[in-house]
C-alpha cells in the first residue's frame, strides 16, 4: 500500500476556501491527505465543511512554562534570525519591552515547531494567508522541508508597511513554492516582496465548490422558487435588486455604497432595493454602524441578510440580485461576484480591482473609478439592463474557474514536490 502524502496546512484555516480546494485535490488524488491548524467554520455551524480533513490541531494553545520558555529563549538567541530581529526592530526605534515581547513570541514558535510540529511528519507544508503572523513557523522548519505559500489577496494588497516587508519577504525566501492567484497579483508581490521570487512562483485559481453553480443551473429559469426566496427575505418582487457586497466586513465599503446611490435621482431610487448579504465577518460595532445609517435614512430601500446561507439559498440568491456592485478596498476574485456573473447578471466593480482574468474571458464588466459614478453607471443600467453577451457567462467561467481546469493546476502543485 502506498503511503499517503501528508500535508499540513498552516496560517489562516478558513473552511470555505480550503474544504473546496483540498476536497477536490483529495477527489482526484487519494494518496494524499490534508491536516489542519486553528480550523476556523465561517459559517458557524450552519453548513459543514470540515469533512475532508484529517486531523485538527490548535498549536496556538499550546503553553509553555516559564522554566520552558526562558530555555527556548536561550536557544533562539544562538540563531541568526534572533539577532536580525533585533537590528530589525531596533532600527524602528521600538522599545526595549516590546522587542522582547516579539523575541519571546519567535521563541515560543521554534519551540513549537521544534517540539509539535515537525515530530507530526508532514511531507508537506501549506502555508496560507500570507502574513508575518501566519508565517511564523516557517522561519523554523528545516531548509530541506517542502513548503508553499499561497497569496489570497487582501493579505497582499491590504496589509503593508516595513515589518510586513521585512518579516514575509524573510519567509518567503525559505519557501520552495509561492501561489498567486493571478498574474496582476504576482506582479504587485514581486514589486512588493523582490522580483526574485518570480523563480518560484506559480498563478493557480483556488478551486471553488460546484454545488452553488449547479443549483444556479438547476433553479435558473425556477422564478417562483426565486420569487419565493425574496418574499421569505423581505426583498420585493417588482424592484431592480441591487447586491452591496459580499459579506459583513467594513472593507466592502457598503456605507460609501449606499451614500452613492443616495444621490440617483428620486424616480430611480425608486426602483431599487438594496441588498447587503451579511453572513460573515461580523463585528459587532460595525453592524450597529452599518444598521443605524440605514435605518435613519429613506431615500433608498435597503434588506440586510444576517444569515449564512447554504448552496442552494445562495444560488437562488445570485439569480435574485439584478445588479451587484462589487467596489472593496481589495479583492483577488470574490466567488460571489463571480456566482453573480455566472447567473448571468451583471457587475459593477472598481476599477483598481485585479479582475484581468474575466475580461480575457470575455466577460463584461462595469468599472467604476470612484464612488460618484455610480449614480450615472445604474441610470445606464436601468435603460440597457442586460447585455446578450450575459447568456455566454456560465460556459465561460465554467472553462476557466471550475475544478477541471484549477485542481489540476493544483495537484502538477503538490505532485512536483
Amino acid at each position: 500500500m502506498t503511503d499517503k502524502k501528508r500535508i499540513l496546512l498552516l496560517g489562516i484555516s478558513q473552511s470555505n476556501f480550503l474544504s473546496q480546494l483540498y476536497g477536490q485535490l483529495i477527489k482526484n488524488v487519494p494518496t494524499i491527505s490534508v491536516d489542519i491548524d486553528g480550523y476556523y467554520d465561517v459559517s458557524k455551524g450552519a453548513v459543514q465543511f470540515n469533512s475532508v480533513f484529517d486531523q485538527f490541531y490548535d498549536f496556538k494553545k499550546i503553553k509553555l512554562g516559564r522554566i520552558a520558555l526562558y530555555k527556548a529563549f536561550f536557544s533562539f538567541m544562538l540563531t541568526p534570525f534572533f539577532w536580525e530581529i533585533c537590528y530589525f526592530e531596533l532600527s524602528q526605534r521600538k522599545k526595549i519591552t516590546t522587542l522582547f515581547k516579539i523575541l519571546f513570541s519567535y521563541a515560543w514558535t521554534k519551540t513549537i515547531v521544534e517540539k509539535e510540529v515537525l515530530p507530526l511528519k508532514h511531507s508537506i507544508y501549506h502555508f496560507h494567508f500570507c502574513t508575518p503572523e501566519n508565517l511564523k513557523f516557517l522561519h523554523f522548519l528545516p531548509s530541506h522541508t517542502i513548503t508553499i505559500c499561497s497569496f489570497w489577496g487582501s493579505d497582499l494588497m491590504r496589509l503593508t508597511g516595513v515589518e510586513n516587508v521585512f518579516y514575509v519577504r524573510r519567509a518567503l525566501l525559505n519557501a520552495k513554492t509561492i501561489t498567486i492567484q493571478n498574474i496582476e497579483l504576482a506582479e504587485m508581490m514581486y514589486c512588493k516582496y523582490g522580483r526574485d521570487l518570480a523563480a518560484k512562483t506559480q498563478i493557480a485559481q483556488f478551486t471553488i465548490n460546484t454545488e452553488i453553480y449547479d443549483s444556479i443551473d438547476a433553479c435558473r429559469e425556477d422564478k417562483q422558487s426565486i420569487d419565493s426566496f425574496k418574499k421569505q427575505h423581505g426583498i420585493p418582487t417588482d424592484k431592480i435588486v441591487v447586491g452591496i457586497g459580499h459579506n459583513a466586513f467594513r472593507e466592502n465599503n457598503h456605507l460609501r455604497i449606499i451614500k452613492a446611490i443616495q444621490k440617483c435621482p428620486p424616480n430611480l431610487r425608486e426602483q431599487l432595493v438594496l441588498i447587503l448579504p451579511l453572513g460573515y465577518g461580523r463585528s459587532a460595532d460595525y453592524l450597529r454602524e452599518l444598521d443605524h445609517y440605514i435605518t435613519q435614512q429613506d431615500e433608498v430601500q435597503c434588506v440586510q441578510l444576517h444569515s449564512f446561507f447554504g448552496p442552494n439559498e445562495t444560488a437562488l440568491l445570485r439569480l435574485a440580485t439584478d445588479l451587484m456592485i462589487q467596489m472593496p478596498i481589495s479583492d483577488a476574485l470574490s466567488a460571489a461576484m463571480t456566482e453573480v456573473l455566472y447567473a448571468s447578471n451583471t457587475v459593477v466593480v472598481g476599477a483598481w480591482l485585479p479582475y484581468g482574468i474575466l475580461r480575457r474571458n470575455q466577460i463584461q464588466l462595469l468599472e467604476a473609478e470612484s464612488f460618484d459614478e455610480l449614480p450615472v453607471i445604474l441610470e445606464t443600467y436601468y435603460k440597457n439592463p442586460r447585455p446578450t453577451i450575459a447568456d455566454t457567462y456560465p460556459i465561460k467561467i465554467l472553462a476557466f474557474l471550475f475544478p477541471d481546469t484549477t485542481t489540476a493546476q493544483w495537484i502538477k502543485i503538490f505532485e512536483t514536490h
